[in-house]
C-alpha cells in the first residue's frame, strides 16, 4: 500500500572458493539459546555470539551460508587481520566480494569456537535487523561442528555436541559437502486442476525467506510457471542505488505441498526458479534453497555429521522474542555516551513513544549541540503533531549537520509549507555549501527553488544531485513535479513512463501519470502503458492500490474495481490495528470513486483513534477530492505533508490539490 517501498529480500547464499572448517569445539554436552526477531512473524532468526570481545552481538542464523561473515566495522573493532586476496562469494542477486579474516574465538551459547574463517565484504552489506545492529551471520563452517536443532514454535536454538546423541527417527539423508546442507524433496505443485509432483534436491537454509529453486525442470512443472520482474537484494546492502539495480526476470509457481525430512508440510507458497539460461553459474552452484516458509512451524534437525535431517512436529510454543528488547537489555547494562539516543531509537521502534520521548529529552538536556538527539527530538514531535516546534527545534541546527543526520529535505520543505520559502532557500544554499558533494544537499534545494518558482534553478539543482549520485535517472518523480509545473505535462508524462520502466512494481508511480494523462488527453496512452505494467509483473503484484486508481482515471472502471478489491484482500487482511484496518479499506475505495460516504467514514474513525497520522490525512484527502471537496482535500493534503516534510508523494499531492482548489479542473 502507499507510503511502504516493499522491497523484496532475496535468499541469501555464500559459496566461498574454499571451504574452511572451524578450529576445537570447547564447552557442554549441549547449549540452549534464545532466537530472536525483528518483528513478529518476521523470516529472519537471529542469535547471540560473543566474538571473543566479551561485547554481546546479533548474527543472522544462516544454514545456507558456507562461511560466516562479519561486517566491516565488527571487524575493525576486532581487529581483524584481513587477507590482501579478494574471494568472491555467490548469491542470488549478483557476486559479494570479501576477504578472509580469522577470529580467534567465539562463544555461542556455552559452546567456545577457535580459530573460526570468516569472509569481511569489500562493501556495505545489510547490518539491520529492524533498528538493531547486527554483526553478520553465522554459517555453516560453525554450524557444521553441532547437531543443530532450530526450533522454530519454541524461538530457540539447541547446539549439541557432534555424535552426542542419534539422529531422530525418520530423518532423510543430509548431504554436506562444506558448503552445502542438501536434502531431498518432493514439490507437490497445484494450479486449477492440474497437480504436478518433483522430486528434487535443494539446500535447507535457514537464511532463506522461501523456496528458490535453479536449473532444469520438468516441462510439466516449468509449465506453471509464471514470468515477472521484481526487486532481487542478497546480503550486499546497495545502499544508495536505485530499486532498478536489482531488477530481475523471475518465475514463479504455486506449491501446496513440500514432502521433507521425514513429514509433510501442506501450505501454500510461491516457489521462485531461476533456469540454466537466466543464470547458469549459481544453477551449477547450488540446486535450490528451502527457507523459512516450509521451516516455520517445525524444529527443523541438522545432524551434519550423521548426514541426516528432520523436520519435527512442535513440541512446545513459546513467545517470539524481539530483537529490540534484547537491545534494550544490553543498553542498560552499558554505559555508552549515546545510549539513551539508541534506546529512544528503539524504543520509538517498538512502539512505545512515551518512554522514547523521555529518552530522546534526556539525551538532549545532557548534550544540547548534539545534532543527532536534536533530529530524534523533532522528528518525535513531528510524529506527534506538532510540525512548527519540530522546525523551532531544528533552527538552531546547522545545514551540514541536517544534510549528515538525513533531515535538510524535512526542514526545507517543512519551511515551505509553513509559508518561509525564502528561509527555505537560504537554509538550502548554505547546506550545498557546508556538503558540496552530498546528492541530498543538492536535492533540498532543488526543492526550495521550486517552491519559490525558480523552476530552472531546480532542474539544474536536480541534475547536480543525480551526477553528483552518478545516476542519470535520479530523481525522476522531482523531475516530472517541476515539468508540469512548468506547463510541460508530456514532459512529465516522459519521466513518468521511464520511472514505470525503471521500477515496473509502480509504487506511486501510476498516481501521477494517471492524473497528467487524464488532463492531457493521453487516456489511451495511460492505458497501454497500465497495460504493459501488469504483464511485467507476477499476477497480484504490484501496487494494486496505485494501478487501481490509475486504471480509474484511464476509465477502465470495471478493471480498478477488480484490483482494488483484490488490494483490500491482500493488504487489509494483514493489518491488525483497527485504525489502519480502516484506514486501508477507506484508501482503497477512496482511490477508485466507490462507497464514497464509507469511505469516508471509515477514514474519520481512523483519524479519531491518531488525528496526526499523516498516512490517514492524504486518505481523507484522496477520498474529499473524489466527493468533489477540494478546499478540503488541500487542507487534509497539506497537514500530511507538513507531517512527512521528506516524501515527495505527499509534497507532490499537497502542492497539486493547493492548485486545484483554486482553479477549476484537474
Amino acid at each position: 500500500m502507499k507510503n511502504h517501498l516493499l522491497a523484496l529480500l532475496g535468499m541469501i547464499t555464500l559459496s566461498g572458493c574454499a571451504h574452511r572448517r572451524a578450529g576445537d569445539v570447547s564447552g557442554p554436552a549441549a547449549s540452549r539459546l534464545d532466537l530472536y526477531k525483528p518483528w513478529p512473524g518476521a523470516d529472519k532468526l537471529y542469535v547471540e555470539v560473543d566474538l571473543g570481545d566479551g561485547e554481546p552481538r546479533m548474527m543472522l542464523l544462516d544454514t545456507g551460508a558456507g562461511t560466516s561473515l562479519v561486517n566491516a566495522e565488527v571487524a575493525s573493532a576486532l581487529n581483524l587481520r584481513q587477507s590482501a586476496e579478494v574471494s568472491q562469494y555467490l548469491q542470488v542477486s549478483g557476486v559479494l566480494e570479501a576477504r578472509s579474516a580469522v577470529i580467534p574465538e567465539i562463544r555461542v551459547g556455552r559452546h567456545r569456537i577457535r580459530n573460526v574463517h570468516v569472509a569481511v565484504p569489500v562493501e556495505p552489506v545489510h547490518d539491520q535487523a529492524g533498528a538493531v545492529p547486527t554483526a553478520g551471520l553465522l554459517g555453516a563452517n560453525v554450524l557444521s561442528q553441532f547437531q543443530v536443532e532450530v526450533d522454530y514454535p519454541a524461538n530457540r536454538l539447541h547446539l549439541r555436541r557432534a555424535h552426542s546423541r542419534p539422529p531422530p527417527p525418520g530423518a532423510a539423508p543430509l548431504y554436506f559437502d562444506g558448503q552445502h546442507a542438501m536434502t531431498g524433496v518432493v514439490l507437490v505443485a497445484r494450479q486449477g486442476e492440474e497437480t504436478v509432483e518433483e522430486k528434487l534436491l535443494v539446500d535447507v537454509d535457514t537464511g532463506a525467506r522461501g523456496l528458490w529453486l535453479f536449473g532444469e525442470l520438468s516441462p510439466e512443472l516449468a509449465a506453471l510457471a509464471t514470468e515477472g520482474v521484481e526487486p532481487v537484494v542478497g546480503v550486499s546492502s546497495g545502499e544508495g542505488q536505485p530499486l532498478s539495480a536489482f531488477l530481475r526476470t523471475t518465475r514463479r509457481f504455486p506449491v501446496v505441498q513440500v514432502h521433507v525430512g521425514g513429514t509433510v508440510v501442506t501450505r501454500e507458497l510461491e516457489a521462485t526458479w531461476t533456469p540454466f539460461a537466466d543464470n547458469e553459474e549459481l544453477a551449477l552452484s547450488s540446486p535450490g534453497l528451502l527457507g523459512h516458509q516450509v521451516l516455520d512451524g517445525h524444529r527443523a534437525v541438522f545432524d551434519y555429521q550423521a548426514q541426516r535431517f528432520a523436520l519435527l512436529p512442535p513440541d512446545t510454543v513459546r513467545p517470539e522474542n524481539d530483537i529490540h528488547a534484547w537491545r534494550l537489555r544490553t543498553l542498560r547494562r552499558g554505559s555508552q555516551p549515546d545510549r539513551l539516543l539508541e534506546m529512544a531509537r528503539l524504543q520509538a521502534w517498538m512502539g512505545d513513544l512515551d518512554a522514547a520521548r523521555r529518552d530522546v529529552e534526556r539525551h538532549h538536556r545532557r548534550q544540547p549541540q548534539d545534532p543527532a538527539g536534536t533530529v530524534l527530538l523533532a522528528r518525535m514531535t513531528r510524529m506527534e503533531g506538532d510540525a512548527e516546534r519540530a522546525l523551532a527545534l531544528l533552527a538552531p541546527v546547522p545545514p551540514g549537520d541536517l544534510v549528515d543526520q538525513g533531515e535538510i529535505v524535512a526542514v526545507v520543505n517543512g519551511l515551505w509549507l509553513d509559508g518561509a520559502a525564502d528561509r527555505a532557500l537560504a537554509l538550502a544554499g548554505g547546506a550545498t555549501e557546508a556538503r558540496p558533494d552530498q546528492p541530498l544537499a543538492w536535492v533540498a534545494l532543488s526543492d526550495a527553488r521550486r517552491a519559490t518558482g525558480d523552476l530552472a534553478g531546480a532542474r539544474q539543482a536536480l541534475a547536480q544531485a543525480n551526477a553528483l549520485a552518478e545516476d542519470p535517472d535520479g530523481q525522476l518523480l522531482r523531475r516530472a513535479w517541476i515539468a508540469t509545473d512548468e506547463g510541460d505535462d508530456l514532459g512529465g508524462l516522459t519521466h513518468l513512463r521511464r520511472l514505470l520502466d525503471l521500477e515496473p512494481s509502480g509504487f506511486v508511480t501510476p498516481w501521477f501519470y494517471a492524473i497528467l494523462a487524464q488532463r492531457s488527453g493521453q487516456t489511451d496512452l495511460l492505458a497501454g502503458d497500465l497495460d504493459r505494467l501488469r504483464a511485467q509483473l507476477h499476477p497480484g503484484q504490484g501496487a494494486l492500490d496505485f494501478l487501481a486508481a490509475a486504471y480509474h482515471r484511464a476509465g477502465r472502471q470495471d478493471l480498478a474495481v477488480e484490483l482494488s478489491a483484490q488490494g483490500r484482500a491482500r493488504d487489509c487482511a494483514q493489518v491488525e490495528a483497527l485504525p489502519n484496518q480502516h484506514n486501508c479499506e477507506a484508501w482503497y475505495r477512496g482511490i477508485v470513486g466507490e462507497d464514497l460516504d464509507e469511505a469516508r467514514r471509515l477514514v474519520q474513525l481512523a483519524l479519531e483513534e491518531d488525528p496526526d497520522s499523516s498516512e490517514f490525512l492524504d486518505t481523507l484527502a484522496v477520498v474529499l477530492e473524489a466527493q468533489g471537496d477540494r478546499a478540503g482535500a488541500a487542507s487534509a493534503s497539506r497537514r500530511a505533508a507538513r507531517l512527512s516534510p521528506d516524501d515527495v508523494y505527499l509534497l507532490w499531492q499537497a502542492a497539486r490539490l493547493d492548485r486545484a482548489s483554486l482553479h477549476t479542473g484537474t
